[in-house]
């Protein structure tokens, strides 16, 4: 099965972190862009402005739902990448001691 294929829980552990550290800074990112707002006033006295200014509350209103669900996938990310390396290393712990060899890496 595995051809010198090795896995680093460790790294993969690592890697969760960095997620989590990057879930945890969505809220900021999204309370800065809350009060970010054009005024209506900004597109203009054309006709056309009204439109401008929808289509602008719009686009505005799907960003907040797309931030909520980055916050969200970096939060299943992390969950799973915990979960994958900890399966990694029970497996290694399992193998070690079915095999009795107490040390070494079990290739994958």
């Amino acid at each position: 099965m595995g051809q010198g294929f090795q896995t680093d829980p460790d790294a993969i552990f690592s890697c969760a972190s960095g997620t989590e550290r990057q879930h945890e800074e969505v809220p900021r990112i999204a309370r800065a862009l809350e009060h970010a707002e054009i005024p209506a006033g900004a597109f203009g006295k054309l006709p056309e402005s009204d439109e401008l200014y929808a289509s602008y509350k719009e686009h505005a209103a799907a960003a907040q739902q797309d931030i909520h669900d980055i916050a969200e996938l970096l939060q299943g990310a992390a969950e799973k990448l915990r979960a994958v390396a900890g399966h990694y290393v029970a497996d290694e712990y399992a193998a070690r001691e079915g095999f009795g060899t107490g040390g070494g890496s079990i290739p994958v």
